[in-house]
């Protein structure tokens, strides 16, 4: 009996053992603990120390999990980003092979997480040339025509990614374009509207009236609206002023939002 306590001794010994982050993930996964599995797999993935297999394999894992969960665009996200990081590690994977399966399987899903990626980039594409805020400033634009040069990326969202999410982006951020923009300094020059109104000042009310029928219901009408009543009173054009103002205080139908409120005070002063 003795020597059998003594020989229970030792196997309960507790033995020092030095496992990776990867390894005790994966040892969450065998229990069925995917919640702890992923706080582990995420920061994997986030530490620059991580070597590329098991950033790969945490990606995989991530996906995985994800898609076990009836997750799928988050796991197509992850296998996609796994597949442009790390194409070798990918490969060895099959991850293709299983982005084509699911296309196959699931229709259109994966390849519209593949498109917005896309139309994320055209929006990136547009900011670059009306975005006076970017550090983004090795690129010399002098000579190219900013405000022509955003939009023209805003309308390839528009045109290709009808309804989503991008294009009501591209269309706040295409209004805001041709709205334009002071310059800073002395020797800055203006942009948009307040460089020339009789241009944009069409231009502008032609992009609210095509976001409005493609998003009727938006929440940020009201506020464009009354922004383009603004561009008009800041030049003197007090019939459009009222117009515009009239045209807020209908579209509220008695809710008493901000923008009709602040209307009704601007038409009682609308001269200068």
């Amino acid at each position: 009996m003795q020597k059998i306590l003594s020989v229970l001794f030792i196997i309960l010994l507790p033995i020092a053992v030095v496992a990776s982050p990867i390894d005790k993930a994966n040892k969450y996964m065998d229990y069925g603990l995917s919640s702890d599995a992923k706080k582990i797999f995420i920061d994997i993935v986030f530490d620059e120390g991580s070597s590329d297999d098991h950033k790969a394999e945490s990606h995989y894992r991530l996906g995985a999990i994800a898609f076990s969960e009836n997750k799928l665009e988050i796991a197509l996200e992850e296998w996609v980003l796994l597949q442009s990081d790390y194409p070798d590690q990918g490969e060895k994977l099959n991850i293709s092979e299983k982005i084509d399966l699911i296309s196959q399987v699931y229709g259109r899903t994966a390849e519209n997480v593949l498109e917005n990626a896309v139309a994320r980039s055209y929006i990136k594409n547009g900011d670059f040339y009306s975005d006076e805020k970017s550090e983004i400033t090795t690129i010399d634009t002098s000579w190219i025509p900013n405000i022509e040069a955003a939009v023209q990326w805003y309308d390839r969202v528009i045109e290709e990614f009808p309804q989503t999410d991008e294009a009501k982006s591209a269309y706040l951020k295409k209004f805001a374009t041709v709205l334009g923009w002071q310059g800073r300094g002395q020797y800055s020059s203006d942009y948009g509207t307040y460089a020339d109104y009789k241009k944009y000042a069409p231009m502008l009310e032609g992009v609210l009236s095509a976001f409005e029928t493609e998003f009727p219901d938006d929440g940020n009408l009201q506020r464009l609206r009354f922004s383009i009543a603004q561009v008009h009173w800041s030049n003197r054009r007090f019939k459009e002023t009222r117009e515009w103002l009239n045209l807020v205080i209908e579209k509220d139908k008695g809710k008493g939002g901000f923008y009709a409120d602040l209307s009704k005070w601007r038409l009682q002063k609308v001269e200068y």
